[in-house]
């Protein structure tokens, strides 16, 4: 149906050519233009106007004329202003989106992660392509491959793959057979390139490769997976290599040469995690391990002609000759997601890793993608599957949609010209279509296979694993703990002014509930509590006591380096200069007198407290800050902490800066000891998880445990508790409520601890012919990932992790494939501390109340969740003393916002620059024609006479926090008082604005002079509405508003005449 101008007619609201945004109801109105792109501009009956509407969503009134024959319009006019009446936009907001486009969400082809809302579709185009999230990705992956390939010769006899272990060989030994040219990848050597980046280098040799990935979950075998396929497909097809050519090998001199070895890259943690395992499953491979010392490395390399199996770490370098020469079997890279890491030291090394030269190749990891698409662009490259095979590379680039490259003639000819001449990649430019979702998965099959425990093959769990129980043991502090956890919760920022991952700017607080009190917070030391010391000593601010502070440091420094001598004069304590070391007089020569020159050779010291040159001793744990409870915080530490003199160790940072000359030229001198404090054995948790490992003890003589914590301090403390509980007398001791006469033996391990003392322990722990109890304390920065300790079936959390994952992880360490027993895992916390709100977040994670996509959590529902957790908890409590404060501030110049007579006439002059040059102007020396006083003095006048005429004065109540002593205004105690421009505040009594409200006001220079007062009345010297209280604050017609707003008349005219 066609209508023509005039037409009355029922319109969808919001429906234009532009795309279906929600239309609402129809409505009438009137056609008033009818477009040369066929639709139609309507104003409707309410006076509104609506253009650019599709013919679909307008109907004629059935009560009115019926559709004529159009006329070609003429060129549009330009659109009218439209109504800012909101009827229809409310019955809008009611309707569905019919539509879809409200709901369509969509993400660019090269990233993953939530669905972001997309934008409208055009009309003829495909709406935009929402990319499924990593998890829906390797959910989507995961198979259950058709066929199972039994255990090849060779593999141990009475261990028996699983059905799913055999279905993953079974996989790779048809992608390692098959002649399909899409399974086979072109591998290069990669290099970086300036943008850091890892792309192929064109010209290294490019070899054939076939592989994929083994993705198997975590815990369920990928080891005996990999063993059988060495099994299943060795290079027996290759000839023996004589002795001659071997030597010349190992010498540099020989020519390339193919072996029969698979080389398997490992994390250096596990090298002999896997050669236990490769030993247990495949007892007839030849396993050499190229790691270590030199010696045992250069000996291992005259086996490499025999041996099946080399297992090195990406940190350990062959020589070069060898990476030129040498041709193995097959490689194969474990933890292969690292290489998806910017920051992993797997993804530094990948130039190393392309150098290996091999025909087949696999990549073994539980999580190929975790959080972006993006983290396969490495592995693809060195599987040779990113340009080449199945082209991975368009899974982020999109596929080429047209014949490329064009031929001449061509639309798209003299595209790829110009990016020809410009030295371009010419595909850059060539169109190109996304990805689809399903096509995406499609390639990815045939290059991954992936088993879940919980997935179903014939009926059956895949991993059936023993249940797992998992608790939260809820704690109270003792008072010596909650005194000094007070202190460090004041320096918690609120949710709403932090940025970033919230609870990890509470690291303080998260450290005091694993009982590491830092001794500068408990003292009232830490640089937070300056402002609070600043309010409590009733100094100007914090840079005072902080110059007060550093003014003491100094004058120690210049004593220990001889520059100050002490004396006494006339009773008093002084500090002059020694010869050589007191400052310059930069006079002329004979000018200075005896005062200036007594002041330049003494340390200027004032009496007065309050004084920038006071000296101030900084708080101690001898000498608390007197203030707040420092004090008593402090007595609790020294009550809970034992004090000891330990030989000064330093850390790689402090030896560096011992080696350092001061700012002075003397060299720091190197400490003999320091003092140590030590928390001992009666803080909370260390009492109750000793009571836990006693009580479990007893019930289970030959129990193993793993204790999980997040600092290694914490860690070395746990150890040495757990081992004095062990001797005549401990609760852990021999025969004490147990039958067993074994001792309880202690495990641990840290990051300096050598991968191969780590696998010894590992081995020792895991050893069932070991009887007694055993526990590994770690921490989850070295044990969480990577490792199996199966023979426990017990982990005690020492505090909720900020990531979920990690404990996650941990749990991992015993739940999984080899575990026979039940699981128990407790976690301890505090009530009323910063681990409510963790475990709280955990809880929402849990019950899906906060989405977790590719392993993120949604950051801005998990901020809200922690605002609303947060917002009754104490952070400060300001029921402590109180006093009065009074202030009396008079206007700035830049304050006022209203131009100057020299400024109006300076802007006639400079019309366009003249805000940018009204500094130089303002404080310019020179004299104007017809003035007797420089623009200097002139402006200086009206500066001055505008101080004296605008100005407020304050009077509140403060309370302090009687944990810091910070002080806090108190609401409802405010008294204003005003002239000028600030002469509505007489009289009033509200408080001022919040600081959401100052950043606001901030964003305008006219208004800075009320961003700390309250807002002035509506229209008040002429003022925008945003920046006044606009009726809210302070009803008109009433009070002070009247008052103030006749005060304010002549002032507003000259603003507006200005």
């Amino acid at each position: 149906m066609t209508f023509q101008d005039g037409d009355q007619v029922k319109a969808k609201y919001m429906a234009t050519s532009a795309g279906v945004r929600a239309p609402g109801d129809w409505f009438a109105g009137k056609i008033v233009k009818v477009n040369a792109d066929g639709t139609f501009n309507i104003r409707y009956e309410d006076g509104e106007t609506e253009n650019a509407v599709v013919a679909r969503y307008i109907k004629l009134d059935e009560h009115e004329s019926k559709a004529q024959p159009v006329k070609r319009p003429s060129p549009e006019d330009p659109s009218q202003p439209r109504s800012n009446r909101a009827g229809k936009r409310r019955a809008v907001a009611q309707q569905p989106d019919l539509s879809g486009a409200g709901s369509s969400t969509g993400a660019s082809a090269g990233s993953s992660g939530s669905a972001s809302a997309a934008p409208a579709c055009q009309p003829g185009f495909d709406p935009p392509l929402r990319r499924w999230s990593c998890d829906e990705i390797l959910a989507a992956v995961q198979q259950v491959y058709p066929a199972e390939e039994p255990e090849p010769i060779g593999f141990a006899a009475g261990v028996l793959l699983r059905p799913y272990q055999k279905q993953s060989l079974a996989f790779m030994l048809h992608n390692e057979r098959s002649t399909d040219p899409e399974l086979e990848g072109l591998r290069h050597e990669l290099v970086k390139n300036k943008i850091h980046e890892w792309g192929n280098s064109r010209v290294s040799h490019a070899a054939a490769c076939r592989g994929g990935w083994l993705c198997d979950e975590v815990g369920m075998g990928k080891t005996a997976v990999v063993a059988a396929l060495i099994l299943a497909n060795p290079a027996n097809t290759l000839k023996p290599v004589p002795d001659e050519r071997f030597a010349k090998l190992l010498s540099g001199d020989g020519e390339p040469t193919k072996l029969k070895l698979t080389i398997i890259v490992v994390n250096n943690t596990i090298v002999q995690q896997w050669a236990d395992e490769l030993k247990r499953f495949a007892p007839s491979l030849r396993v050499l391990m190229f790691y270590g010392d030199g010696k045992k490395k250069t000996a291992g390399l005259a086996q490499l002609r025999d041996v099946d199996v080399l297992l090195t770490t990406p940190h350990m370098a062959l020589p070069p000759y060898f990476l030129a020469n040498v041709r193995a079997h097959r490689l194969v890279v474990d933890e292969a997601h690292l290489l998806g890491d910017p920051n992993s030291t797997t993804t530094q090394k990948l130039n190393y890793l392309s150098q290996y030269q091999t025909s087949l190749m696999w990549l073994v990891t539980a999580t190929p993608i975790s959080t972006d698409l993006r983290q396969l662009t490495n592995q693809a490259h060195l599987l040779g599957q990113w340009e080449h095979g199945l082209k991975l590379k368009e899974i982020s680039h999109g596929i080429i949609s047209v014949p490329w490259p064009p031929k001449p003639g061509d639309s798209n000819y003299p595209i790829w010209q110009i990016c020809k001449d410009m030295g371009r990649d010419p595909e850059t430019a060539a169109p190109k279509r996304q990805v689809k979702n399903e096509e995406l998965v499609e390639r990815l099959r045939k290059l991954i296979i992936r088993h879940t425990k919980s997935q179903r093959i014939g009926g059956e769990v895949a991993l059936a694993l023993p249940e797992t129980e998992c608790s939260t043991l809820w704690l109270e502090m003792s008072e010596d703990e909650r005194v000094m956890y007070n202190v460090h919760r004041c320096i918690q920022p609120s949710v709403a002014s932090s940025y970033g991952n919230y609870l990890e700017q509470c690291a303080a607080q998260l450290n005091a509930c694993s009982h590491l009190y830092q001794q500068d917070i408990v003292c009232g030391c830490d640089s937070h509590f300056d402002t609070a010391h600043a309010e409590h000593l009733e100094l100007k601010n914090e840079f005072t006591y902080r110059g007060q502070l550093a003014r003491q440091k100094l004058l120690e420094q210049l004593l220990a380096e001889g520059k100050l001598k002490e004396e006494t004069e006339e009773g008093k304590t002084v500090y002059k200069y020694t010869p050589g070391n007191s400052q310059s007089y930069y006079g002329r020569a004979g000018t200075e007198t005896a005062e200036q020159r007594r002041k330049r050779e003494t340390f200027v010291i004032d009496d007065d407290e309050k004084s920038e040159y006071y000296v101030r001793k900084p708080p101690t744990l001898d000498a608390p800050f007197p203030g707040g409870s420092f004090a008593a915080a402090t007595a609790a530490f020294l009550r809970t902490h034992e004090r000891l003199e330990v030989p000064f160790k330093p850390t790689a940072a402090e030896a560096r800066r011992l080696k350092l000359t001061g700012p002075f030229g003397i060299a720091a001198e190197k400490p003999e000891t320091v003092i140590k404090y030590e928390p001992l054995t009666n803080l909370t948790k260390f009492r109750v998880l000793m009571e836990d490992l006693g009580a479990l003890r007893a019930s289970e003589p030959n129990f193993r445990a793993i204790v999980f914590t997040r600092h290694s301090t914490v860690q070395e403390r746990l150890v040495k508790l757990i081992e004095a509980a062990t001797k005549p007398g401990g609760v852990l001791a021999p025969g004490t409520g147990t039958p067993s006469a074994s001792k309880l033996v202690v495990f641990e391990f840290n990051a300096k601890t050598a991968p191969q003392q780590r696998h010894r322990l590992i081995q020792q722990f895991q050893d069932p012919a070991r009887l007694g109890a055993r526990v590994f304390v770690v921490t989850y920065a070295t044990a969480a990932v990577g490792i199996t300790l199966t023979a426990a079936n017990r982990i005690f959390l020492m505090e909720p992790c900020i990531d979920p994952g990690q404990e996650v992880q941990a749990a991992g360490r015993i739940h999984r494939l080899g575990q026979e027993k039940d699981c128990f895992i407790k976690r301890y916390a505090f009530r009323d501390s910063i681990e409510e709100a963790v475990v709280a977040l955990h809880e929402k994670i849990k019950a899906k109340e906060i989405a977790v996509v590719d392993g993120r959590v949604d950051q801005s529902a998990s901020r809200a969740a922690l605002d609303a957790f947060m917002r009754d908890k104490v952070t400060h409590s300001f029921t402590g003393e109180q006093r009065e404060r009074k202030v009396k501030q008079q206007g700035s110049r830049y304050d006022s916002g209203i131009p100057t007579a020299l400024e109006e006439w300076w802007q006639s002059i400079h019309p366009v620059a003249w805000w940018e040059e009204r500094h130089n102007y303002r404080y310019s020396p020179a004299t104007d024609p017809g003035q007797t006083k420089s623009r200097q003095q002139l402006y200086r006048e009206v500066e001055k006479a505008f101080k004296e005429e605008n100005g407020y004065e304050v009077t509140c109540k403060q309370a302090a926090c009687v944990f810091c002593g910070m002080y806090k205004d108190l609401p409802g105690t405010f008294s204003w008082a005003g002239t000028g421009c600030y002469a509505y505040l007489a009289g009033d009594r509200r408080d001022p604005p919040d600081r959401a409200q100052r950043r606001e006001i901030t964003l305008n220079y006219d208004s800075q002079w009320v961003q700390e007062v309250p807002r002035p009345p509506n229209g008040w010297l002429g003022l925008p509405v945003k920046n006044t209280d606009n009726g809210c604050e302070l009803p008109a017609n009433t009070g002070a508003a009247s008052a103030a707003s006749a005060k304010g008349k002549g002032r507003g005219k000259s603003k507006a005449a200005t």
